[in-house]
């Protein structure tokens, strides 16, 4: 199960969060000091928002998915249009009902899942090759049983490639999340430390530490308390 977002708001907004509060608290850096935040502190923050602003966005590993599932479906179809073609031969010599024909197992291969399908293509790249002698007489050749053995681990690889690229979107949709929470945390802690520091003092610089906007119109006693 993936890590939960603490923050439900577009990445966008939580950069541009942050990257507003670090620049208040380096206008008020003497301030912060004061209670304990130091210039290093302060640039360690601003660290975890380059972090989370050079992780990958989700749209990225989507786009990537997307293009392998496509080339993975093209990689079946050349599979499969090879199968049918063999299996021609197969129903040619000796007719469906036939155990030959059978013995291919390709009923509904069309329908198959891919895992299914897979082992469809080899197995009809074994009764061919075990038939060859008999079926090269009406046309078939040993060019036609490579052909569907290389579009057959063609197939082979895309699966492969789309399985570890799902893992890999996993994992890191999980990473982006992690250094999501992780920067939120620091947003809420220096936010309120800075409301704290310009709590009826200055009410333009204490809305400047503000998470959310929405009663800009309010005195620091009737304004937003973090959860």
């Amino acid at each position: 199960m993936g890590l939960s977002r603490k923050y439900n708001k577009p990445d966008a907004n939580l950069i541009m969060l942050a990257i507003n509060l670090i620049s208040s608290m380096k206008r008020d850096a003497s301030l912060f000091a004061g209670r304990g935040v130091s210039a290093g502190d302060i640039s360690a923050f601003e660290a975890l928002v380059n972090n989370f602003k050079n992780i990958l966005s989700d749209t990225y590993y989507h786009a990537l998915i997307y293009g392998i599932a496509k080339s993975k479906k093209e990689a079946r179809n050349r599979a499969l249009a090879s199968v049918i073609f063999i299996s021609g031969y197969f129903e040619q010599k000796w007719g469906r009902e036939s155990s030959e024909y059978k013995l291919l197992r390709i009923k509904g291969v069309s329908g198959m899942t891919d895992n299914n399908f897979l082992i469809a293509c080899y197995n009809v790249v074994t009764a061919a090759s075990d038939n060859l002698s008999i079926l090269s007489a009406i046309g078939l050749t040993q060019s036609d049983i490579d052909t569907l053995d290389s579009n057959a681990h063609d197939f082979e690889d895309e699966m492969n490639l789309l399985a570890q690229n799902k893992a890999i979107r996993s994992q890191k949709a999980n990473e982006r999340t992690q250094a999501a929470n992780e920067l939120y945390s620091n947003i809420k802690m220096y936010s309120s430390l800075g409301k704290i520091i310009w709590y009826d003092v200055n009410y333009a610089r204490y809305k400047d530490y503000l998470i959310y906007q929405n009663d800009h119109k309010s005195r620091p006693a009737d304004a937003e308390t973090l959860s």
